[in-house]
């Protein structure tokens, strides 16, 4: 009947407990003639072959009330549990049907205060814990203690020691209560028990006797838990010397250890999630030995346990040292030396599977996905950026990987982003563009201003006919362009919207960090069943994984997520940086990088973007070289993990427009050096012609 432990408020667990209904009636009650009816607890209709209603007791359309047609008794889940079991508080009734459920119920009878000074004033006795054993909101946990150590000096008052040591049971501090309740039923008929405690505020009461434990339901309840869910021996987890064996009920724990091995009982097989979870957090120092009971339901457990310590990269393994025997406990009295052969086998068992999983990493058993990679390498090329000359520098273009484009501060980084943006697109290729600083309808501006320039320059028009981002976005203007303005406006839109469906653009400020840049691609995978091509404008504002973290130990963590995210879905993704301003002006270098986290170390390709600089030139005016239209911009390899470093590609951008163009004609003319001079008068016929549009 139990279910999977849960916190609750009182309304909340009020509401699901009354759903428990069914549940409780199947389970509890007798059934009687007739399509689905039940012999009535109050009357007794329906008992019996003199019975005075056949089908006298039943279960209510609402799934909540039940109804007796004999004596028209009505109620709920609350009112029959105290019928059943004579419990005859209402809060009382809650409370069993609560344990009788594993829901947990927030309280807040009593103060802080109120249970402070009780425990100050030592009122935790024996008898006061069993009448107190609330759970207040805020306040700690009942303390056991003083009821453990009673209960373990009287362990030898009993036989009953299920085959474990004196050894064991004393260092475990297990105990004896020779007339035990539950604290929560009052009227429980009290039973020898073997106290065995999980913590100073938890134990489980084991029925210390060779015949069950019948309850007033008719039920064998030969197992009682008091106080919240704790782990038998979990300190173990890091400190252990030797692999650590996992099991259900202490009893089973205990019995792994006294034969010399270690182990942490979980205490059901539904706390298997919480048990990951606690592993997730406190790595064990050893690898973990799954030995669930012997039967369907601990074969369930096992398996879930397995897939969630697998889950968060946990070496366990599943083993059996009972035999054919339930569980630890049965193969221990069962025959103790066998029994502590197979626990010794397992650990050994453990150890030679480890040996055989580390080999696996050999690279002998990569070589087949390694071909298999090569082979698939074939039919995903590198994805062309669209600018010639840096496609070859690249061997073709974007491969999977980490790409990084640092510069300072208004040289146009997202503007060459944005356009190599579209020129994939172009191709068909998705985009995803994660934009921390502008707005989804700014990009989208400059875009079409990009294209206003590229189509008028196709047709020759008048220069003054492109378009500016800020010309694009201000609709007052718009009555003052002539038509050919319009026109080339409208081709623009409409150039942009050819390829716009490959091109996806979340926006944000401060509020995107790496986990949100991954469920959005992993997302973009699923719906669209492509892989995209990201970019994210710019890293130094992406949402810290850390507050109380440094900016750097942001950085670092940023980075190697997005690297992990484009090996995990061999992708390529391209992040914007901005440089450090110690290297504002100086010659472009990977120092410039530096401070901003291991960006340098980490990304597969690091680009750097400058003023192109004269070689006669002793230094840059930045201010100056920014007043140009169109600037002079180098764009330089500064590493290249699978390909050539250090060359420079030079660019005209133009930031009117949002737009760059590869011309290392226009350099060469420019500096008067660089070249045949052949190439340097086809050069400055370039420019000129250049000039005339």
């Amino acid at each position: 009947m139990l279910a999977e432990g849960v916190i609750m408020d009182r309304q909340q667990a009020v509401d699901y407990l009354k759903g428990k209904l069914p549940d409780y009636m199947e389970t509890m009650l007798k059934k009687s003639k007739g399509k689905d009816m039940y012999c009535c607890p109050y009357c007794g209709s329906g008992e019996g072959n003199n019975n005075n209603f056949d089908g006298a007791f039943t279960l209510l359309p609402d799934k909540v009330s039940f109804y007796c047609h004999a004596c028209h008794k009505r109620g709920d889940i609350f009112d029959l549990i105290g019928k059943k079991e004579r419990i005859d508080g209402y809060n009382e009734q809650i409370e069993r049907a609560a344990q009788l459920y594993g829901v947990e119920i927030e309280r807040r009878g009593k103060t802080m205060a109120e249970s402070q000074n009780q425990a100050k004033s030592g009122q935790y006795t024996h008898n006061s814990i069993h009448t107190n054993t609330y759970t207040q909101e805020g306040a700690q946990e009942p303390d056991y203690m003083d009821f453990i150590l009673k209960a373990s000096n009287d362990i030898e008052k009993t036989t009953y020691h299920r085959g474990l040591s004196l050894a064991t049971l004393k260092r475990f501090k297990v105990g004896f209560v020779e007339n035990w309740k539950h604290p929560k039923a009052p009227k429980m008929t009290p039973s020898p028990r073997l106290i065995i405690p999980t913590s100073r505020n938890s134990y489980t009461a084991r029925h210390a006797s060779e015949h069950d434990f019948i309850n007033w339901q008719g039920q064998v309840e030969n197992k009682s838990k008091v106080g919240k869910i704790h782990f038998l021996n979990i300190k173990i987890l890091q400190r252990a010397k030797k692999p650590i064996y996992i099991t259900e009920g202490e009893i089973n724990a205990l019995s792994i250890i006294d034969v010399g091995g270690e182990a942490i009982a979980i205490g059901t097989a539904g706390k298997s999630k919480k048990f990951a979870e606690y592993a997730a957090k406190n790595k064990p120092a050893q690898p973990l030995i799954i030995a669930m009971d012997n039967d369907e339901a601990g074969r369930r457990a096992s398996k879930e346990l397995m897939e969630l310590l697998a889950a968060a990269k946990i070496t366990a393994y599943e083993y059996n040292p009972y035999g054919a025997e339930n569980d630890a406990n049965d193969a221990l009295n069962k025959d103790r030396e066998a029994f502590s052969l197979l626990v010794a086998q397992g650990e050994r068992v453990l150890e030679e599977r480890a040996r055989e999983d580390y080999r696996k990493k050999a690279a002998a058993n990569y070589i087949g996905a390694f071909l298999d990679g090569v082979k698939a390498s074939a039919d995903t090329p590198a994805i062309p950026t669209g600018f010639t000359r840096l496609d070859e520098t690249l061997d073709g273009g974007l491969y999977e990987g980490l790409y990084l484009v640092g510069a300072e501060s208004s040289i146009g980084k997202t503007s060459l982003v944005l356009q190599l943006c579209d020129q994939v697109a172009k191709q068909g290729y998705d985009v995803l563009f994660f934009s921390l600083e502008m707005a989804r309808n700014e990009l989208i501006a400059k875009s079409i201003s990009r294209n206003t320039y590229l189509i008028n320059m196709e047709k020759g028009g008048l220069a003054s006919w492109a378009k500016t981002t800020r010309g694009i976005t201000a609709g007052a203007k718009y009555k003052y362009y002539c038509p050919e303005e319009k026109q080339l406006i409208k081709e623009a839109v409409l150039e942009y919207g050819s390829y716009a469906g490959n091109v996806f653009i979340e926006e944000g400020v401060g509020n995107i960090g790496f986990a949100q840049i991954r469920e959005t691609v992993e997302e973009h995978i699923r719906s669209t069943k492509k892989t995209p091509v990201c970019i994210v404008d710019y890293l130094q504002i992406l949402a810290p994984h850390n507050e109380r973290a440094t900016d750097k130990q942001n950085m670092d963590k940023a980075i190697l997520e997005l690297k992990r995210l484009s090996r995990d879905y061999k992708l390529p993704l391209i992040a914007v940086s901005s440089f450090n301003r110690v290297s504002y002006g100086q010659e472009l270098g990977m120092a410039a990088f530096k401070e901003s986290g291991s960006l340098e170390y980490s990304a597969d390709v690091l680009f750097g973007l400058g003023f192109w600089k004269d070689p006669m030139q002793e230094y840059i005016d930045i201010d100056e070289e920014k007043k140009k239209n169109p600037r002079r911009i180098i764009l330089k390899i500064l590493k290249n993990r699978n390909g050539r470093t250090g060359d420079k590609l030079p660019f005209l951008f133009d930031p009117r427009f949002n737009v760059y163009e590869e011309s290392e004609e226009d350099f060469i003319a420019s500096s008067g050096s660089g070249g045949s001079e052949e190439e340097i008068a086809a050069a400055k016929a370039f420019l000129k012609e250049r000039k005339k549009k």
